[in-house]
């Protein structure tokens, strides 16, 4: 009996003498585990579909099984659990035997096998059918051809199940076939499993590609990079791991194709050489360039075409992004710089995306915007405090530290304010702040010392009074003191001197926001001064003078008097205004007192209202009344004579009264046009300080001076002595006015009253009198003396006296008891010689005032 073998499409049935070809069909329903294959076959060999009566094995089939087709075409539904072996076939009517022999193979679904590593090891063979009979344990030992390499068996794992076989195999690569052998060897085409890469690792030099089944032989891998061969260094880890140069300089995705012994990889992989950053420099706050370091930095592509790059900085609060980007150096991809917008923060990310490729997840470089810069600072007419800088922070992160405090809005609210390009801060500070050091802090970023000085700002200044005074300054920033208790300069000005501010010193009470400043004299409102401490000057502010205010208005004899406050000093910027109208006559202005004449035509009893205008400034009103009055006289001598009375508003009465002490002034009258003195004749007599009374008309006269009438004082015009002046005896003759009074005149020479004054009161210009004995042991001396005489309280010194002393001597004692002698004797002779020398005295002075009277007569 001849076999033939015919293999169609994935499963042969082996029919003995009645040839049979079967296939297997398409799963209908379910699935491999729970649906029935259905088997196509063809019959041929004079046997026909119809003649099948059953096909038998671990199952049996029936007719009712078995769908014909058409006469040599049919199908069966086997059961998944059937196994490979030899199954029988029987016909009616038989021809050449009653039965047919066949033999069902696997059936190898290749979509699901699950094929070996490069590494070696278990893989598995999907389909149905998998499971053996004892008929012939095929499957325990199976050939595996790898290439040209001889046939290797391998070891069955497990053939257990209907619908894989797992098996074992050694390490290989590219395409190998699986042998069965059964009663026809059967051969199934697999490969080990393709390559893949997974990953990668970039270093300077080269790259590592990290994936699985790359085999272990070098030549027998090919790489792509975008389409393009490039070469394998080496197989650093057998079948896991490969290493590439790395020539690449510019960011960029890159598809890598691996073929391993004819197999590729089933999709290629993504090779990402990604920006690495290294560093980044810092900008302000409003932004600016910067400058990032690393590699594949590209802003031009290897097609010479510009890249697509991507950089910001991401905020709490935004992503600021970073424009302008370029290489400083053409090719050179290690530095990149851009502009980068405004921002504050510390340690934010920085990202870099090239070409649609981010940076390494490894490469991580924060960004940090600059350290706050104080360039200037000024004061702000409102007060506040304006720094001018760089990268100030914003008005939730700043703090301002100023002379050991702090200012924020944390603090308080409203206390900073910061622009939106982070270069102008406004703070409030304390109006008593004093000079010292400011910095600006944002986060843990500080900034550099500023010696801040202050503008001082005036806000008030008290008036003045017209001669100066203490007025007081207010403001802020006035400490003439640095924090550091250092002196401040201190410059005084205005725009109209001699007007303006002396001297300035803080008070105690109010340090920094008070100073009390003496002024000069001045007056009227709207002076303007400026005050500069430590070179900075306040705006101008005006000085104003106080109103004049009058307390009292009175006459003064002749004169007006006006008594009060602030009326200046100088006539030109006063103006009196009497009884209403512009005062036309002359009067003199002290700030306290106004001296002005009044008209004399003014008739006594007459009320006058007085003014004043200084400077723009009007005082209160007040009046007097105008009234005769005494304002002083004429001096007489002692011997009397007329007088005259001044005064003013002396009226003709037809009574007049004046009295001078005990004395009435004779024929008074009124005299002048301006009744202002009224002439008498005084009778003789002498002294001062005599109260004057004048009536007119009955009525007193007011004297607001309270003046008293003094006679002319004593006048020596010269002097002379009889026998001569000296100091045994002399009798001084003195000539000259006033010297003669009631019993009321004494005289000195020196320190000795000179007796025995005689003076008559016919003869008021002559007085005499006795100087005494004076004993002195130089003879000859001459000595000046002073010559006083005072008439009635009033006095004249001549002060040339001149007085000779003349030697007396006294006689010795003798003998032993002739000291007795002068002591009885002596006494008993000097108070008779002084007798002797009285009445001598005496007689000479009678006759010689006789002498006097026949000359003064004559």
């Amino acid at each position: 009996m001849k076999i033939d073998k015919v293999t169609l499409c994935k499963t042969v049935l082996l029919l003995v003498s009645t040839m049979v070809m079967v296939t297997y069909g398409d799963v209908l329903t379910g699935n491999n585990n729970d649906s029935p294959f259905k088997l196509k076959f063809v019959i041929t060999g004079g046997s026909t579909c119809q003649n099948i009566v059953s096909v038998s094995a671990v199952n049996t089939y029936t007719t009712a099984d078995i769908n014909c087709i058409d006469t040599n075409n049919g199908e069966i539904t086997l059961k998944i659990n059937e196994v490979t072996g030899i199954y029988t076939m029987t016909l009616n009517p038989a021809k050449s035997g009653s039965t047919a022999k066949l033999i069902l193979t696997p059936y190898m679904d290749s979509t699901k096998n699950i094929l070996p590593p490069t590494s070696g090891g278990s893989f598995s063979i999907f389909g149905s059918f998998w499971k053996d009979t004892p008929l012939r344990n095929y499957s325990k030992i199976v050939g595996m051809a790898i290439g040209d390499q001889p046939t290797t068996r391998i070891t069955v794992v497990d053939n257990t199940q209907w619908d894989k076989i797992i098996l074992t195999a050694p390490t290989g690569t590219g395409p190998f076939s699986v042998v069965f052998p059964t009663l026809i060897v059967t051969n199934y085409n697999m490969t080990f499993q393709p390559p893949i890469i997974t990953s990668n690792k970039i270093s300077n030099s080269q790259i590592a590609l990290t994936g699985k089944n790359f085999g272990a032989v070098l030549d027998k891998i090919s790489l792509k990079a975008n389409s393009v061969d490039i070469d394998v260094v080496q197989i650093s880890v057998p079948h896991t791991e490969l290493l590439i140069s790395n020539n690449y300089t510019q960011s960029q995705k890159i598809q890598l194709d691996v073929t391993v012994d004819s197999i590729g990889n089933t999709s290629p992989y993504s090779l990402y050489i990604r920006p690495l950053l290294k560093s980044v420099t810092s900008a302000p706050s409003k932004g600016g360039l910067i400058t990032i370091t690393g590699q594949y930095l590209n802003c031009q592509r290897s097609d010479g075409s510009a890249s697509t790059v991507e950089i910001s900085v991401v905020t709490s609060s935004s992503t600021v992004q970073c424009t302008n980007p370029t290489n400083p150096v053409q090719g050179d991809y290690t530095v990149l710089v851009c502009q980068l917008g405004s921002g504050i923060g510390d340690d934010l990310p920085l990202k870099v995306t090239i070409d649609s490729v981010t940076q390494d997840t490894s490469s991580v470089v924060l960004f940090t915007y600059g350290v706050p810069i104080i360039k200037s600072a000024e004061t702000l007419s409102n007060g506040q405090i304006l720094i001018h800088g760089e990268s100030l922070g914003s008005d939730a992160s700043s703090i301002v530290k100023f002379n050991d405090q702090q200012f924020s809005n944390a603090i308080a609210a409203g206390t900073l304010t910061v622009t939106a390009g982070f270069d102008q801060l406004t703070v409030k500070l304390p109006k008593n702040s004093q000079n010292g050091i400011i910095q600006v802090q944002v986060g843990k970023k500080i900034s550099n010392q500023y010696n801040m000085s202050f503008k001082p700002l005036v806000t008030s200044c008290t008036k003045s009074p017209t001669e100066g005074g203490i007025v007081t300054v207010t403001g802020s920033y006035l400490s003439l003191f640095s924090f550091a208790k250092e002196p401040l300069s201190l410059v005084l000005s205005g725009d109209n001197p001699p007007i303006g501010l002396q001297s300035c010193q803080q008070d105690p009470n109010q340090t920094g926001y008070q100073l009390l400043c003496t002024s000069t004299p001045g007056t009227g409102l709207n002076n303007n001064v400026q005050i500069t401490i430590s070179s900075l000057s306040s705006e101008k502010f005006l000085l104003s003078y106080l109103e004049p205010h009058i307390s009292e208005s009175k006459q003064l004899v002749a004169y007006g008097l006006l008594n009060g406050s602030n009326f200046g000093q100088i006539s030109s910027k006063a103006q009196l205004f009497y009884k209403k109208s512009l005062f036309s006559g002359s009067y003199s202005v002290d700030h306290h007192e106004v001296k002005f004449e009044i008209p004399p035509t003014e008739q006594p009893g007459t009320t006058v209202q007085v003014s004043l205008n200084v400077d723009g400034q009007v005082s209160n009103e007040m009046s007097f009344q105008i009234q005769p009055s005494v304002g002083g006289f004429s001096q007489v001598d002692t011997k009397g004579g007329p007088i005259t009375i001044n005064g003013a508003f002396f009226y003709y009465s037809r009574d007049i009264s004046v009295q001078i002490g005990n004395n009435s002034c004779q024929s008074p009258t009124v005299i002048g046009s301006n009744r202002r003195q009224i002439a008498c004749t005084l009778p003789a007599g002498s002294g001062k300080d005599i109260p004057i009374s004048i009536k007119l008309d009955g009525t007193e006269t007011q004297n607001p001076n309270n003046v008293s009438y003094a006679f002319t004082a004593p006048i020596i015009e010269s002097y002379s002595c009889t026998p001569s002046c000296n100091n045994v005896n002399s009798t001084v003759y003195i000539r000259g006015k006033s010297l003669v009074s009631d019993n009321k005149t004494s005289i000195q020479i020196g320190k000795r009253d000179c007796i025995y004054v005689y003076n008559d009161l016919k003869f008021y210009d002559y007085v005499s009198c006795f100087l005494s004995f004076e004993a002195d042991e130089q003879e000859k001396l001459i000595k000046i003396y002073p010559l006083n005489i005072t008439v009635d309280g009033q006095s004249f010194i001549y002060p040339n006296f001149t007085y000779t002393y003349i030697k007396y001597v006294n006689p010795k004692p003798q003998g032993s008891v002739s000291w007795m002698i002068p002591a009885i004797v002596v006494p008993s002779f000097v108070g008779l010689l002084a007798i002797t020398i009285a009445l001598f005295i005496l007689i000479r002075k009678h006759r010689r005032m006789k002498e006097i009277k026949k000359l003064f007569e004559s």
